[in-house]
């Protein structure tokens, strides 16, 4: 289990591939075989204007997580502390993967918004239904992958925080007779 775990976390194109195998099935399913497709039935019953503000809305949202993404990943880079560095250079490779995954997640998550809303326009809910639905489950990725990286970060701020504090709070043996000798 602890395998999966780590596979999960440092390869987030596994999820990615995950999320469109399991949405192309579900689409395919639901078109051969009548099983149901409830964004599709949402987006076709609430009528064209209603389906386009869905989709427009998903955009919106997963351009301001994509915007969120960003900032954690300056915060990431910009950390100038011995911790930050030597996160850094033994996580590089899946601290690359991560980053890459929460921007690219978001900004695909705005971008098949956008187009699930001009298939709605068209009335081609077959298509904008899992377009949309991919979209999302993008965004929810890219929200809970942003989300965990920060913690990480905030845990790595927290030790130096701490190491800092110890040292400061230390005195060393010149300290101590120094200040007698005053």
């Amino acid at each position: 289990m602890t395998k999966v775990r780590a596979v999960l976390e440092d390869r987030p194109f596994v999820i990615t591939l995950l999320l469109l195998v399991a949405v192309s099935g579900h689409a395919l399913a639901a078109h051969f075989r009548d099983i149901p497709a409830p964004v599709e039935r949402l987006v076709r019953e609430a009528g064209d204007g209603t389906g386009v503000s869905i989709a427009l809305g998903l955009a919106s949202v997963a351009a301001i997580a994509a915007g969120f993404a960003g900032a954690i990943i300056v915060f990431g880079i910009s950390g100038d502390t011995a911790i930050m560095r030597q996160f850094r250079l033994k996580t590089a490779r899946a601290l690359r993967a991560n980053w890459v995954s929460v921007i690219g997640s978001s900004f695909l998550s705005a971008v098949l918004s956008l187009i699930a809303a001009g298939f709605v326009a068209a009335q081609w809910y077959e298509l904008s239904a899992p377009t949309l639905t991919f979209g999302l489950l993008l965004l929810i990725h890219s929200l809970l992958r942003m989300m965990w990286l920060f913690g990480v970060l905030l845990s790595l701020v927290t030790t130096q925080d701490q190491r800092d504090d110890r040292r400061a709070r230390t005195r060393t043996l010149s300290d101590i007779f120094r200040n007698r000798a005053a």
